[in-house]
Order: C-alpha cells, then structure tokens, then sequence
C-alpha cells in the first residue's frame, strides 16, 4: 500500500511540474514576447534534446543493471531544480528566458518515459501497483494546476509564478521518489534481441512507432498551440485555461477505469479504439467555428491520449521479454517525441505564416496517417504470441 501511495504521489507531482513547464509554456512565451515561429522551434528543441537524454539513460540502464532507475530520477530531478534556482537569480533577457524554458522542459520532457517504466518495473517483479490509477491521479493534477496557474500567469507576474511554481513543485517530487526504494531484480534473463536489434525481434514495432509518431504530431499541435486556435475564435486567457482543465478532467474516468476496461477489452484493441479518437478529434476541430467547440472537442482527450497512453504501454509490456521492456518504453516516448517536435516545429510556422485552417488541416492528415499505421502494424500481432497475457494488478 505504501509503494501504491508513493507512486500515486509521484505521477500527481510530476503531472503538475508538466503542465507548468510544457502545457502553459506556449502562454508563458507568448507573455514574453516570443513569436509562434519561435515558440515552434524552442518546443522542437526540447523535445529533440529529452530524446537524446532518453536514449543514453536508457542504454545506461541496460548496461548496468545494478544502477536503479530511481536514481537517474532523482539525478534529473536535482539538475532541473539547480536551473530553476540559476534562473531565479538571473536577469529576465529572451536569450536567457529562452535557454532556461529550454534545459527545463527538456529534462521535464526526459522524466516521463521513466517514471512510467518504474510502474513497470514493479509490476514485472510481483508488486501490485495500478499504473492507470496512478496516472489519473496525474491528469488531476494537471486539471488544477491549469487553472490555477493558466490565470495566474496573467494576473501576477508571469516569471515569478512560473518560476516559483516549477521550483516548489520538482523540490516536491524527490521526496517520493527518494523514499520509493524497491530492491531491484538483477537476475538476468536469456536476451530477446536479435543482432539486427529490436524491430527485427518485433516486427510490428516499428511500423507501431511510425504511427505513434504521426498521432503525436496532432497531439502536439493541439497541446502547444492550443492557445492560438482559442485565440483565433477571440477567446481569452481564461478559455484557455478551461480548455486544457476539461482535457485533463476528461482522462479521469478512463484512467481509473483502465484496469476493468483491460479485463473486458485487450491493449491491442484499445490501443486501436484510441488512434481512430485521435482522427476523430482532429476532424471535429477542423470543423470549429467558436472557441466553445475547441473547448467541447476537449472532452474527446479521454477516448484519444488518455487511452491511448496506458493501452500502449500495456501493450509493449505485454509483447516485449521483461529485459526488453525498459528499451521498449523508451522507444515508445522516443516515437511520441519525434512526432512532438514535428509538430511543434510545422505547426508554430503555419501559425505565423497562414491562418489557423491550415495547422488544422495539416494536424486531420497526420492523425488519419497515424491512425491507417497504428491499425495496419497491430494487425501484424494476431501472428504473435503475447509474452505477458494478462497484467499483474488485474484484479487487485
């Protein structure tokens, strides 16, 4: 019970630090003069610079299997609040402001793939913990600090609250983390990966991964310039900050229902119900006429990211060897990240180069591409024995 509660406090704290460094930072950018172009270009970057963070960590980790994941959270974790104590002391230059948002995103950017695999790693080990109720608990917060802080951004001043909040809240994240400590299995197991790598060892994957990667660059363009399409229909600050308050209310009830919805339906045909979401919400904002259909296509984050997030890790952790789980979780955040940096990159240029038609259109193309690959490469399981059939906390 107490890992449960530990792990519970862990995704809500670093649910909020997400909202604060990643949600809220094309407001806050906005606040400090940026232009969408460049806004496009520092998000890209971040999410560039996790991906490579993500990609070391990871290989570090299965090189040394006594290295506990715990630590390389807590080692991020003391790096973000190093920069946000520099910044504090710093002058409040665009050059600095955007270096700064840069580092802090990028390494809040890195943390999630991990904090979503030490789930794992406790399941994989017989250690009950419901990693959708915990990722609920996640969306929660994300809800409150979104409203909370989307207007206090603009109604105090936008860099202290920013900073201040983003400090409070990563001091607040080591201490769960440090108390979680769970011995590690160190036993090795006889390797899965072929020498040709992962994809040969899992043909499905990579397929998998490009679609992943194209729902992720709808995704981002939603998420990161979500401000600009309400601001578009002439709403305001504050319909901003509803927008992203019903996304994350939304994901509540699929979160705490994700483990009876897995009883009733596999990951693989959730994971497929999901992507088509993702085309379906991308169609009904392209057809939005008012910022209060932006808001209502909100509540379609629930059958879209909210399933799609846990079905697909289940998935991976179900078709992938136990040694090979890690790797594959990160190559799942790895193909959501190449789609946020697309997305972020095309889609603050379209904003300022044409109307907001043109970054719908573009976000339907790639969610219907995403969507046709995600379909296409699952339907390469029905050849593939599971590995893992049925989730350790199932039923508990």
């Amino acid at each position: 019970m107490k890992i449960k509660i530990t792990y519970i406090a862990i995704q809500f704290t670093y649910w909020s630090i997400y909202c604060v460094t990643y949600g809220l930072a094309s407001l806050y950018l906005l606040e400090k003069g940026f232009k969408n172009t460049e806004i496009g270009i520092t998000l890209a970057l971040s999410n560039i610079i996790s991906m490579f963070f993500q990609w070391i960590i990871s290989s570090v980790l299965l090189k040394n299997l006594e290295l506990q994941l715990r630590s390389c959270l807590i080692f991020l974790v003391i790096i973000n609040i190093l920069f946000l104590l520099i910044q504090k002391t710093s002058q409040d230059s665009s050059f600095l402001v955007a270096s700064y948002s840069l580092i802090l995103i990028s390494i809040t950017l890195t943390l999630q793939p991990f904090i979503n695999s030490l789930a794992f790693e406790f399941i994989n080990n017989n250690i009950h913990i419901d990693f959708p109720l915990s990722r609920g608990f996640g969306s929660l917060s994300f809800s409150i600090t979104s409203i909370l802080l989307g207007g206090g951004i603009f109604k105090y001043s936008s860099g202290d609250i920013f900073t201040d909040s983003a400090l409070v809240l990563n001091i607040s994240l080591l201490f769960p983390i440090i108390i979680l400590n769970v011995k590690k299995n160190t036993e090795k197991e006889k390797p899965t990966i072929k020498k040709d790598g992962l994809f040969r060892s899992y043909p499905f994957l990579f397929l998998f991964l490009c679609g992943v990667s194209f729902l992720f660059c709808f995704h981002t363009i939603v998420t990161s310039f979500l401000a600009q399409i309400i601001f578009s229909f002439n709403g305001s600050n504050i319909d901003v900050s509803m927008a992203f308050m019903i996304a994350g209310l939304s994901e509540l009830p699929i979160m705490f229902l994700f483990s009876y919805l897995l009883r009733r339906k596999s990951a693989l045909e959730l994971v497929k119900l999901s992507s088509l979401y993702f085309l379906i919400r991308s169609l009904i904002l392209l057809l939005a006429s008012s910022s209060l259909i932006t808001q209502f296509s909100q509540l379609l984050q629930a059958l879209s990211f909210a399933l799609f997030v846990p079905a697909s890790a289940f998935l991976l952790n179900q078709y992938t060897n136990k040694q090979d789980s890690v790797h594959a979780q990160t190559y799942l955040n790895v193909a959501m990240t190449l789609g946020a940096v697309i997305g972020a990159l095309i889609g603050g240029l379209l904003f300022d180069l044409f109307k907001v038609t043109a970054i719908l259109t573009f976000g339907s193309l790639t969610a219907g591409i995403g969507c046709f690959l995600v379909y296409f490469s699952l339907s390469l399981l029905k050849k593939t024995q599971r590995i893992k059939s049925v989730p350790v906390f199932a039923g508990h």
